[in-house]
């Protein structure tokens, strides 16, 4: 556009979370004197005088999701969304150039899908994977878009998962006894995870972050764990693709589930409802790192400097990720943990 005189570009679009280009153009530009960019910031009814924040419409939207009204409506960026899963670690997981990697002698594979009926707006997708020494290794992903005769798609999945000597296959809750039958026709157990596919998610996070998955070339899955959002102002922290706009993440499901299942078994966890593996962080740049601390006796080894990390329990989590959307630097949030805990306890073991 530098070519043509006195050219324009416009963007126009309702704001979301507080991350991505939308939003650090309007950081950036709002309210400065700039001769080259102009943001006009305002709710709809700073736009259109026709319409008021007490219109039928709008104020159904305000009570029925207030936060989403405020974006949708309101012109205001959602302060309690957060990214999960950072492009740059779901880049250096993926292995460039494999597609796939077959079934390899001597290897046990888990398979997880995420059960579709085709006439929806919802893929049916598969995913299959191994432990090697301490990674998760993802094998083989597929993906059937509707529409599609979910019979069909699960005997066709069903094939691709007796290759890799799978018997059983996990899943979600979705549509009761329905996917459980068709996977029964077939010769093939189907499981329900014993956690939601939310916490799942949350439960995937430290592998992806400590370099512990293999990802396979597949610029979709990549996307969907991407666009994964963790919403913290509800009582419980919920991730999910977003609500708005043409998101999905049954791919991203069925990777994760793979994840879960692989890690939970290597760190012998039981599965409890909302657990997630520990995460280790380093207490002077507040970075996470991968290897857990050596335990410490004394109090005082608590905050010195050879203390390079320690593991944070589900809670001590939210109140992390609370205290950095507040203001806080990592470094401050984990310190203020870290305090708490000697408090409390005199020792952080």
């Amino acid at each position: 556009m530098i070519t043509i005189p006195n050219a324009i570009m416009i963007g126009i679009s309702s704001p979301h979370a507080k991350r991505g280009l939308f939003y650090n153009r309007v950081s950036e530009h709002y309210g400065k004197d700039d001769p080259d960019v102009l943001v006009a910031w305002g709710a709809t009814w700073d736009f259109n005088l026709t319409l008021s924040q007490d219109h039928p419409t709008i104020a159904r939207a305000f009570k029925r999701d207030p936060l989403e009204a405020a974006a949708e409506w309101g012109g205001q960026f959602r302060g309690d969304l957060e990214q999960v899963f950072p492009a740059d670690v779901l880049k250096s997981a993926m292995d460039e150039g494999t597609t796939f990697r077959p079934p390899q002698p001597g290897i046990k594979y888990i398979a997880q899908v995420d059960a579709a009926s085709g006439s929806g707006a919802d893929s049916y997708t598969l995913a299959v994977g191994h432990l090697e020494n301490d990674r998760v290794v993802i094998d083989y992903v597929a993906e059937r878009t509707p529409r599609f005769d979910p019979a069909e798609v699960t005997a066709e999945f069903a094939e691709i998962v007796k290759a890799y000597r799978v018997t059983t296959v996990g899943g979600d809750r979705y549509a009761g006894e329905f996917p459980r039958s068709l996977w029964r026709k077939q010769g093939i157990t189907y499981v329900v995870n014993k956690l939601s596919t939310s916490d799942i998610y949350a439960a995937a996070v430290s592998a992806f972050m400590a370099g512990k998955v293999r990802l396979l070339d597949n610029n979709k899955v990549a996307d969907q764990f991407a666009t994964l959002e963790r919403s913290n102002l509800a009582s419980k922290a919920k991730i999910d693709h977003p609500s708005r706009g043409n998101f999905h993440d049954d791919m991203a499901a069925s990777v994760a589930g793979v994840v879960w299942q692989l890690t939970k078994a290597k760190h012998g966890s039981a599965g409890r409802k909302g657990a997630a593996l520990p995460i280790f962080f380093d207490l002077d740049t507040g970075e996470e790192v991968s290897t857990a601390p050596t335990r410490k006796t004394k109090t005082e080894d608590f905050a010195s400097d050879d203390f390079r990390s320690w593991p944070l329990a589900t809670h001590e989590q939210h109140t992390v990720r609370e205290l950095i959307r507040k203001g806080k630097t990592k470094t401050e949030a984990l310190k203020f943990v870290a305090d708490h805990r000697t408090k409390q306890k005199g020792t952080p073991a």
